[in-house]
């Protein structure tokens, strides 16, 4: 927790971050295509979805079989644009959406239950990230939640409120790469400061106690008469 919690922070502070309007963020890298990934091929008035094999090909009757392997979705459209141009003479206009990515995560981290990555899904915003985490803990976290996307040049960062988020706004889009971070409460890091000081002096008292119950039985034990 504690590394997750260092990395994501880490992340937000780098060299280069920029703090984003709130709720606001820019377009960030890129999703490059990968085997497993899903995508939606939409063209001529048609659409149907491919996923990409294991050796990183789609294959569809329009446009035969076409590497698209560690590329961006502008590309893969070229790349197969050009494959339908040389099949059939003529060009036809192709958009790529990505259902689905086996290549592509966001990152959950901070005061939830299972911090860690999880795989990017089209359409994905930060309520369904939180939740694919379990859930923020209510208990400890703080009212504001931050996300951080990086883009080619620069790391940019924006902060959602948790109760504005909860009741149907602030629930930004997210990107694949994009990194959210539920902070710990003031209140409860000062709570756990203090738990951290006093649990010396807790374990010494109940040392103490513990040595006095012992003389304490010792002592009765030595003064009852001999039978």
């Amino acid at each position: 927790m504690m590394r997750a919690t260092v990395f994501a922070l880490s992340l937000v502070s780098a060299a280069g971050c920029v703090v984003a309007e709130e709720a606001e963020l820019p377009q960030g890298l890129p999703a490059r295509l990968g085997a497993g990934d899903v995508v939606e091929v939409i063209y001529a008035d048609k659409c149907c979805e491919l996923t990409v094999a294991a050796d990183g090909t789609l294959k569809h009757p329009l446009f035969g079989i076409v590497d698209v392997a560690g590329l961006s979705l502008p590309e893969a459209e070229k790349a197969l644009r050009n494959a339908v141009k040389r099949a059939h003479q003529r060009q036809i206009p192709i958009i790529l959406r990505l259902i689905k990515s086996k290549n592509a995560f966001v990152y959950v981290y901070g005061e939830v239950k299972n911090p860690g990555r999880y795989p990017y899904s089209r359409g994905m915003r930060l309520l369904d990230a939180i939740s694919l985490a379990g859930g923020y803990l209510e208990t400890r976290a703080a009212s504001r939640i931050h996300i951080s996307r990086k883009t080619r040049y620069r790391t940019f960062s924006t902060t959602c409120n948790i109760d504005a988020l909860l009741k149907g706004s602030q629930n930004i889009p997210l990107e694949p790469g994009d990194v959210v971070f539920v902070p710990t409460s003031f209140v409860t890091r000062i709570a756990d400061v203090v738990t951290y000081i006093l649990q010396p002096v807790r374990s010494l008292i109940e040392s103490l106690l513990g040595v006095a119950s012992s003389a304490t039985k010792a002592a009765a034990t030595s003064a009852a008469p001999a039978q």
